[in-house]
């Protein structure tokens, strides 16, 4: 039971859209080819857990001096990678503990 609507909501509330989501957590990674795993960077937790955390890359337009959103100069585009979400491994009883305090969002 993942209370699915519930994080939705969360989600929505701090301006997540369901597009955003869809694209930064594809249900079928299969079917994407390797370049999506690029954009997944690995960190292992230091703590006692040693849990693993993803940071999901996603490209964004560089903005550079002098030039206008949108403005075609002939100039070539260059792109910056940003961590817009998060994820952790978690442990069963994490689970329970997060699951255990949702209705309070």
């Amino acid at each position: 039971h993942y209370e699915l609507e519930r994080f939705r909501r969360i989600r929505a509330h701090f301006g997540v859209t369901p597009a955003t989501y869809d694209l930064a957590f594809p249900d079928d990674l299969s079917t994407l080819g390797s370049s999506w795993r690029t954009r997944l960077k690995e960190s292992v937790s230091e703590g006692a857990s040693g849990a693993f955390f993803y940071r999901v890359l996603q490209p964004r337009e560089r903005q550079h001096a002098g030039m206008q959103r949108g403005a075609t100069t002939g100039q070539s585009r260059s792109y910056e990678f940003a961590s817009r979400f998060i994820v952790k491994q978690i442990t069963p009883d994490e689970k329970r503990t997060l699951m255990a305090i949702l209705p309070a969002y």
